[in-house]
């Protein structure tokens, strides 16, 4: 864990008429894809609608693009990618801006898109790693291994309809569900949590058996999922199951997950306008929690550590709320301005015992404490600049007290490149939002044998540039 805090964008670039930017913005993870994050082109997206009922992708803020050089020859075969850029520096407490930090974490994206005929689809993507500022043998703050180089499978899956009734995707598949800005509680098929604050969503696909049933003159959609990913026998296997519902004005949706051994989670989601407000809303239920969760102090020194909790068979909530509004400054320009709160039952009241759950894997940003809020204003296109972004945003776990805020900056350039740029301040108290850390040497305490020491974050700034191949 290089740094707990790195990316807050929650715009990338403004999005362009081009023939595939907004299969990009779903393929690559952009913010706002798809309800199951299924890519699809604004030439096909129509096609993928009509063959296999997915919802049509929303307006991502997508890179810029090119024509695929095959796709103008067979258009039953695509190949393109994304090429991203970045260099991060991270100030903190007691150090100069020379001895800051710096990381690199750049990454390749490569797709093979295949469509042999108008109800059969294909497609695979990997993505490759790099960050030269990482040594074989490095380890972050905590003593996990971080890797210079690495090559991952994003995406492999076929998707066919079954009577153009059902329509099944089968294979290594994005799926994103949930409402909210910052915080998706309901996202509980994949393994690992969005960052928050990060516009990048870098997280890989599900392996997954996903049979949609469109139910076209309602509106409605109901998905059936298996959760096949990491099981080596059936009995591991997981069900899940979505309805997304349309009432008068509002979006609903209710969603489940059963898995052998695994808590049995409930959620739901909504989304309408009131009045200039755009309004989303969503919460779980679950009984027991997948990790250790812990209760009492902690004194290293003393010798004195928190207890595990049995939580088998205990009910926990998770809620969020939000919304936003669009104000014109101009006749053609407008800001907008919004806002999410989220409580988080399983969450941790105080920042006392975070470094215990750093010790043992407990540690998950933006989900550690029990009341988080934040706030962001997005100024796209202003007067002249239609391809330029501002976005300020912040966010503060209530229950530490502390803070972050960020500024950031994006541009096309070219009509082919995007150029972001950010800084972000951490403020308030030392916590999650401004993490800080120092124990001395405890010979008796495993992974404390030589401290532990985490200056205070101040600053970070970045720069990238992103490109669609």
């Amino acid at each position: 864990m290089r740094v707990l805090l790195i990316s807050i964008a929650l715009v990338g670039a403004p999005a362009l008429a081009q023939d595939k930017a907004e299969r990009e913005a779903a393929m690559f993870g952009d913010a706002d894809a798809t309800p199951d994050d299924a890519p699809a082109t604004s030439e096909g997206s129509a096609r993928d609608d009509a063959i296999f009922g997915d919802a049509p992708v929303s307006e991502a803020l997508a890179p810029a693009t090119t024509p695929s050089v095959l796709q103008q020859v067979d258009d039953f075969l695509d190949v393109g990618g994304t090429l991203f850029l970045r260099g991060n520096l991270n100030v903190r407490e007691d150090e100069t801006f020379t001895e800051a930090p710096v990381s690199a974490p750049s990454l390749l994206d490569a797709y093979l898109d295949v469509r042999p005929t108008d109800r059969v689809r294909g497609f695979a993507q990997a993505r490759l790693t790099y960050d030269f500022t990482v040594q074989e043998g490095d380890t972050d703050l905590f003593g996990s291994e971080q890797k210079p180089f690495e090559i991952l499978l994003d995406q492999a899956w076929i998707k066919f309809d079954l009577g153009r009734v059902v329509y099944l995707t089968a294979g290594k598949q994005r799926i994103r569900w949930g409402t909210g800005r910052f915080w998706n509680p309901t996202d509980f098929i994949n393994q690992s949590t969005r960052d928050s604050l990060d516009f990048f969503d870098t997280r890989t696909g599900v392996d997954l058996l996903k049979l949609h049933f469109p139910f076209e003159a309602l509106g409605w959609n109901l998905y059936l999922l298996g959760v096949l990913g990491g099981i080596d026998s059936l009995e591991q296997s997981g069900v899940a199951a979505r309805a997304e519902i349309v009432v008068g004005e509002m979006e609903l949706a209710l969603s489940t997950l059963v898995r052998k051994d695994a808590p049995l989670k409930i959620g739901g989601d909504a989304s309408f306008g009131l009045w200039l407000f755009d309004l989303r809303a969503e919460g779980t239920l679950q009984r027991g929690l997948e990790g250790k969760y812990w209760k009492g102090e902690l004194d290293f020194e003393e010798g004195v550590f928190p207890e595990e909790v049995d939580t088998e068979g205990e009910w926990y909530f998770r809620g969020v709320v939000g919304g936003d509004i669009s104000l014109k400054y101009s006749d053609q320009d407008s800001v907008i301005v919004g806002g999410e709160y989220f409580f988080n039952q399983t969450g941790y009241q105080s920042a006392e015992l975070y470094p215990w759950l750093a010790l043992n894997g407990g540690f998950t940003p933006f989900y550690l404490g029990r009341h988080y809020v934040a706030a962001y204003a997005l100024l796209q296109g202003p007067w002249t600049w239609d391809e330029a972004s501002f976005t300020v945003s912040t966010i503060a776990n209530l229950s530490d007290l502390s803070v972050v805020s960020r500024l950031d900056f994006s541009l096309v350039l070219l009509n082919y490149l995007t150029f972001n740029t950010f800084v972000s301040a951490h403020w308030g108290e030392v916590g999650e939002m401004r993490l800080g850390l120092e124990i001395d040497p405890l010979p008796f305490v495993p992974g404390l044998e030589n401290g532990l020491v985490v200056p205070t974050q101040v600053i970070d700034a970045g720069v990238a540039l992103r490109v669609a191949l």
